[in-house]
């Protein structure tokens, strides 16, 4: 099984509520895929977390 390595620029804003942040972004990756994301981290637990969604592609 080949697998490729895609690249990608993440655009968007951010924003802090206390001990979590939030990511609002867009980002264009290498196959021409595009994607809408919310990224939390959670500063206090220590915690990462994505939700994903594809655009277009």
């Amino acid at each position: 099984m080949k697998r490729n390595l895609e690249i990608g620029a993440l655009n968007g804003v951010w924003k802090r509520n206390g001990h979590e942040i939030k990511i609002y972004c867009v980002d264009d990756i290498s196959d021409g895929n595009l994607n809408a994301a919310v990224v939390v981290l959670n500063l206090k637990s220590d915690s990462l977390r994505v939700d994903w969604s594809q655009i277009s592609g």
